[in-house]
């Protein structure tokens, strides 16, 4: 079995939770995004995530052109760049591809995100952060690693925080051949994600589950 890491201390329906929660109110008297390049990635990166969480405060998404790396997380306020995150460079779990994310309502000057993005040809990695709505400071809480590409990201427990569900191969006999199976990570209030549970093994094509799951892990 492929070995993955977790990055303690510290992460269908994508758009859902913040469009749901975050967005109802907020987003009808929401100010503009900013344009600004960002540092590092300029002309080169594509925008591909933008929540606003209120107090003019945007929280953004980022990712190559070219393909692979670099990609980043930044926030503006009424449209400057307040705080930038490179998601390639971080340990022990970095994001290469950045592609989907989903934030919290704001409470107490805070939201909590969490994003996922490709790592290498087959891996996926998901990454919490706290984001700071009255400065914009972007905290990387914890983050996990698995070795398909596939996720999901949802409220997946009803506490209006932000979960996922990735899926991991068995590695018998083969990556290609092996039996895969997900497993769900709750983030708490702290940020930090703690696996539920797991799904069973199998070879067929499946969707990914829109709960937390609760049975055991494939070892």
């Amino acid at each position: 079995m492929r070995k993955f890491g977790t990055k303690a201390g510290a992460g269908l329906a994508a758009g859902m939770l913040i469009a749901g929660l975050a967005g109802t109110a907020a987003q009808a008297a929401q100010p503009p995004g900013g344009t600004e390049p960002v540092p590092g990635c300029g002309s080169g990166c594509t925008k591909v995530f933008d929540r606003y969480l209120g107090n003019g405060t945007h929280f953004e998404g980022y990712r190559s052109t070219g393909g692979f790396g670099p990609s980043f997380a930044a926030t503006r306020q009424d449209g400057k760049l307040t705080s930038l995150v490179n998601l390639s460079s971080q340990q022990p779990n970095g994001i290469e591809h950045f592609e989907s994310g989903q934030c919290s309502l704001p409470k107490d000057d805070a939201s909590l995100c969490l994003v996922t993005g490709a790592v290498g040809a087959h891996s996926e990695a998901a990454m919490a952060m706290r984001v700071d709505t009255s400065t914009g400071k972007i905290a990387v809480t914890d983050s996990v690693l698995h070795s398909t590409p596939t996720q999901r990201i949802g409220d997946l427990d009803g506490d209006g925080i932000p979960d996922v569900a990735l899926r991991e191969s068995t590695w018998e006999p083969d990556y290609a051949r092996a039996p895969q199976y997900y497993l769900t990570y709750a983030l708490s209030p702290e940020g930090t994600l703690t696996r539920s549970g797991c799904s069973a093994p199998t070879t067929m094509s499946t969707p990914p589950p829109g709960t937390l799951l609760s049975g055991s892990c494939y070892a």
